[in-house]
């Protein structure tokens, strides 16, 4: 049978070897012909399982008369008997069905399709109540469609119901308001009133550990925010402060709360003050260091110093003013402290020791290593591209010798964006952009002196299309990973085996393409035991972070572990290196092509916290292909390549904890003229040396330089801000709220805009849920719906939440449910067969309406109508005031018209009556329709299909002049049924669970049996 795209049924078939039992005819399955309209054995010669004229013996099995034909689904048959290359066995056949998702093409625009259901779905009266609304959108369109990804979905709110802000979560991933690469935030179209709400805080005061730390601050007029020192005791200085919400409304929806503190001055760097929410009471009175409240674990908000005084600080709390007012915990206010506390800045002073021209002609992307004592090598981009290893000479104090030592151009062609690693001894390894842009490995030999070997050990094309920008590390043993940007600058990982004596296996170990969309300026770092991480610019040059897994073998898993996109904006050339633990820093390029420094966390088993720890913009201006190495205990430098193009060095710290520290650096910048693509590893103590393109403008000669980086002193920078107590200039700490009460008569509409657009595979399922908060009368009803856009497809309304027992059972603005249903749910093929349809039409509303307008049903292709095969039902009118209803068969024909995809639609609608009782043209749809009344239009199909499938069908009922939802924006005058009414086409492709040598001998035919699966396609336009 012929199967094509689209898996509508599993049926799993097994042959049971049963012993000598009652025998049936013997079968020889031998050469009969194969009839390719029942037997399709494509996938089954593909696997060597069997052959066609062996499927067909076992066709006529499964479906000559007595056996697959009057064999229901789920019942075992009759012994028989099954001979195949003169081996016999007798056998039962049991045949076992599970529908599963239809490829079909929609008549309607529709391609996806809509659910919402609502938990809880019931609530008391009067009580505030938050329930969380889930959509679940499932693409039905088949692969091969054209198919439209989604660009909002739109929810239509009960009345009185109030969105709450921040609670969307797409696909059990919650998404933050400005995560604009995903999802907005729900844009409120209607939005009800939102009032204000303001309060000076009641209570505030400070806590220092400065002696006496028993000292109480509550009545001071201003209070300190300070980091202390970690080499003396300098104080480390706290903010608590309290404030009175009760006369907010109970079970309002907090839109919005912000704290602001006015500060006096703020340090001359930027610190982050962290506000967590308070566990316990405490009075400003009586409060000092010695007795302060404990605080929550996690930080309610943090937010950095600014620079301009006349700025006051502001920290976003709306969820603990919510959990407040909803009782969810108590309110015992909130304190503030520095982020890094005992981790005060540390200013450095930097001096350019020596300097050296290591290519008069061009140096690009370099890249420095040590090789021995005081002897480097440099790889890098020299003239014409080609590629060049030098080896220099650094003395300890960072006197650099005035001339090299060797040269090596070891790839005469092209040799860009080198990554030179040590394999063993005098053997190193070169990974590089070579000829045609491809992807070349080649191993060298320096010895201890400097010298070079005056030819290359071994080469391997690693990639034949591309390889860019190459980061290679060894595994373990002879295994080496190489990350870089491949073909289509998609992200690629290849692992390679080098031995000691510096040769190359001819073949990459594994592959992985660890992102098949972009995958720029990879970096990767060891995490721990076979777990690796990689920070890269992946789609719409966005930062990413992935781990992976490498065994020690350089067996690669084949699925990513984790991935955080830790900057949606831009983050190229990241370097990445560990903070502590499982802390991790990635400076980069980031948005406006500024410097940043982010902190996240990976653990051990390769997981990523979801979030990034914290942020830096270490350059405003620029910070191009930033390098980043240790520098004391806590603290790192970054060498990039900055404004004008000259070349910078930044110092930062880095708490434990993944908390970033600016720090102040007395002289930045390594280079006045240029600095591009710098390499910064330590020399010795306070000592580092750069690689780098510099040179005149617009030229690029390669340059090494020295520089002294020395810790001079710590600060503590302290934070003064004003309190309540200091009313003489309106900068009071002041709680400023926006909420919306509960209890209103007023709807919102809230749309979610996907940038870009959704997409979906086929039959994929995605889910997005929210919450929203309401105080409902008693005795009611309310329901919901959701509209999806740009195919308009849409739930009707539902989700439906009942409180107590309402008068009525219908849903107000419901309008109708449309199912259709078959009485011949399995058909054969080839065996052609009457399907009896039932269309039924029930009214769900509250009260009547008028009226229906036409009926539009579309028939799988393969179905034929039978004429004269309609009757209709209406049980209003088929009373004993009108004993000739139902009507009779041939009352109601439809208009019969082929469609171009081989469907076949029928519309009902205005024409007269075959038997008179509606002599004019008004159709019997036109009579109003009563609340929970039923219509059924009835009719037969003839199916005569040889193509295996789950045939569909698709009804359309049109309403006349009924517009109960028009208001809303949402929705569709012609209220869709999905695909229903399925008729099933059973066929059978034999996948053996063995292989075909096996199949075919004794022990696999009268041991544990023969396991055939079958899958059963659709056919689609």
């Amino acid at each position: 049978m012929r199967r094509e795209s689209g898996q509508a049924l599993i049926l799993v078939l097994i042959l049971l070897a049963v012993g000598a039992l009652l025998l049936v005819p013997t079968l020889e399955l031998t050469t009969t012909v194969l009839k390719s309209r029942q037997m399709y054995g494509q996938f089954i010669k593909e696997d060597y399982a069997m052959d066609a004229a062996n499927e067909y013996g076992l066709w006529r099995v499964l479906w000559e008369p007595g056996y697959a034909a009057s064999l229901p689904i789920g019942q075992e048959s009759d012994p028989f008997t099954v001979t195949i290359n003169g081996i016999t066995v007798n056998t039962t056949i049991t045949a076992q069905a599970t529908e599963a998702l239809s490829g079909v093409s929609l008549v309607k625009d529709h391609q996806i399709k809509p659910t919402k259901t609502v938990t809880p779905n019931t609530a008391s009266p009067g009580v505030p109540t938050t329930f969380t609304y889930t959509i679940t959108m499932q693409r039905l369109e088949p692969d091969d469609a054209v198919f439209d990804p989604l660009e909002e979905v739109i929810d239509a709110l009960p009345a009185g119901f109030v969105y709450v802000p921040d609670s969307s979560v797409l696909d059990g991933v919650p998404f933050a308001d400005d995560d604009l690469t995903i999802l907005k935030e729900p844009v409120i179209v209607q939005p009800l009133n939102t009032l204000p709400w303001s309060r000076i805080v009641d209570e505030d005061a400070m806590v220092a550990n400065a002696p006496p730390p028993e000292q109480n601050y509550g009545t001071a007029l201003t209070m300190k925010v300070s980091s202390g020192i970690p080499t003396s005791n300098e104080t480390n200085a706290r903010v608590f402060l309290k404030v009175d919400i009760s006369s907010i409304p109970a079970g309002a929806v907090i839109q919005s709360a912000n704290l602001t503190l006015w500060a006096k001055e703020y340090p001359e760097v930027a610190r982050t003050y962290d506000l967590h929410r308070v566990t316990a009471n405490w009075t400003e009175t009586s409060i000092h260091w010695n007795n302060q409240p404990g605080i929550a674990a996690s930080a309610t908000a943090s937010a950095r110093t600014p620079s301009d005084n006349s700025t006051p600080m502001k920290w976003e709390v709306r969820n603990d003013i919510q959990a407040w007012l909803d009782g969810v915990t108590t309110n015992y206010g909130w304190r503030i402290s520095d982020a890094a506390e005992t981790f005060g800045t540390e200013n450095f002073t930097d001096t350019v020791i020596d300097a050296l021209e290591f290519d008069a002609l061009r140096g690009k992307t370099p890249a420095i290593i040590p090789i021995s004592g005081d002897i480097y090598a440099i790889a890098y981009g020299g003239n014409g591209d080609h590629g060049y290893l030098k080896t220099v000479q650094i003395a300890a104090s960072g006197q650099i010798t005035d001339t090299v030592i060797d040269t090596l151009e070891f790839d005469t062609q092209r040799g860009l964006e080198a990554d030179l690693i040590n394999v063993s001894g005098d053997i190193y390894a070169i990974a590089y952009r070579g000829g045609g842009d491809d992807g070349f490995l080649k191993t060298v030999e320096i010895t201890s002196s400097g010298n070079i070997t005056d030819t290359v050990i071994d080469t391997l094309e690693f990639d034949t299309l591309r390889g860019l920008e190459p980061d290679i590390i060894n595994v373990s043993g002879d295994i080496y990973a190489i990350a870089y940007r491949g073909d289509g600058d998609d992200g690629f990982l290849k692992t390679v085996e080098i031995t000691s004596s510096g040769n190359i296996t001819d073949t990459v170990i594994d592959t992985l393409e660890f992102d098949t969309l972009r995958g720029k300026t990879p970096a990767i770092i060891p995490i721990s035991g076979d777990i690796y991480a990689i920070a890269y610019g992946g789609d719409g040059d966005d930062g990413f972070l992935k781990t992976v897994q490498i065994a020690s073998n350089g067996q690669i898993t084949d699925t990513v572990i984790d991935s955080l996109e830790f900057d949606p904006l831009k983050g190229l050339e990241p370097d990445i290196i560990n903070v502590s633990g499982d802390i991790y820093a990635i400076a980069y390029r980031g948005d406006g092509d500024d410097g940043f420094l982010a902190t996240v966390e990976i653990a051990s088993n390769g997981q990523i916290t979801d979030a990034v720890i914290d942020t830096l913009e270490f350059d405003t201006l620029q910070g191009k292909t930033p390098a980043i190495v240790p520098l004391s205990s806590g603290t790192f430098v970054i060498a990039y390549w900055g404004d004008g193009d000259d070349g910078f060095l930044e110092t930062v710290a880095i708490t434990p904890s993944g908390r970033i520290c600016q720090t102040l650096l007395e002289s930045p910048e390594f280079d006045t003229v240029r600095g591009k693509s710098p390499d910064i590893i330590n020399i010795s103590g306070d000592v580092y040396a750069i690689a780098y393109t510099g040179g005149p403008t617009n030229s690029d000669h390669g340059y090494l330089k020295t520089v002294d980086i020395v810790l001079s002193n710590y600060v503590n920078h302290i934070t003064e801000f004003r309190s309540k107590d200091d009313d003489s200039s309106n900068t009071e700490p002041e709680l400023v709220v926006s909420y919306i009460p509960l209890g209103g008569s007023d709807f919102q509409k809230i749309t979610w805009r996907f940038d870009p657009p959704l997409d979906f595979t086929y039959g994929q399922k995605r889910t997005l849920s929210f919450q929203a908060r309401a105080v409902l009368p008693d005795n009611s009803r309310h329901w919901n719906a959701v509209e999806l856009q740009p195919d308009g497809s849409w739930t009707g309304l539902t989700a439906n939440i009942t409180v107590g027992t309402p008068s009525d059972n219908g849903t107000a603005g419901a309008g109708i449910r449309v199912t259709k249903t078959s009485d011949t749910p399995i058909v054969y093929a080839g065996v052609p067969t009457i399907v009896t349809y039932v269309i039924s039409i029930t009214n769900i509303d509250i009260g009547g309406f008028d009226r229906l307008d036409a009926i539009e049903d579309y028939l799988p292709p393969g179905f034929s109508y039978v004429v004269g095969s309609a009757s209709a039902a209406w049980p209003d009118l088929n009373s004993t005031d009108n004993p000739q209803y139902p009507y009779n068969i041939g009352d109601f024909e439809p208009e019969v018209t082929p469609q171009p995809d081989g469907r076949l639609k029928l519309k009902w609608h205005r024409q007269e009556s075959a038997n008179g009782f509606f002599p004019g043209v008004e159709l019997l749809h036109d009579y109003p329709m009563p609340q929970g009344v039923t219509y059924t239009q009835t009719f037969q199909a003839l199916a005569d299909v040889d193509v295996s499938g789950s045939y569909q069908n698709e009804v359309i009922v049109k309403l006349k002049d009924w517009n109960k939802y028009g208001d809303r924006g949402i929705g569709d005058k012609n209220f869709y049924s999905w695909p229903t009414g399925t008729v099933i086409v059973p066929a059978y492709d034999l996948l053996s669970e063995t292989e075909l040598s096996a199949l075919r001998t004794n022990a696999a035919l009268t041991g544990t049996g023969i396991e055939v699966k079958s899958w059963h396609w659709k056919k689609h336009k």
